[in-house]
């Protein structure tokens, strides 16, 4: 995705996450940055202002503006 849009990626990872892509020397495209786990919060404002969203969570929540 970054490669195709040439946009910033946000990766929220969890350190399970990290420790597995670092055990398996996955290397992640420069315009992934990983932070930290966002709280719900965040996470939300986060996904209201992103241009995709790419979640594994579950916290992902549509809106129904009728």
């Amino acid at each position: 995705m970054a490669q195709k849009y040439d946009m910033p990626i946000l990766y929220s990872c969890h350190q399970r996450s990290r420790k597995k892509l670092e055990v398996m020397h996955f290397t992640l495209d420069p315009r992934v940055i990983q932070h930290e786990p966002l709280g719900f919060h965040n996470y939300n404002c986060l996904q209201m202002n992103a241009f995709a969203v790419v979640s594994d969570s579950g916290t992902y929540q549509t809106c129904d503006d009728r």
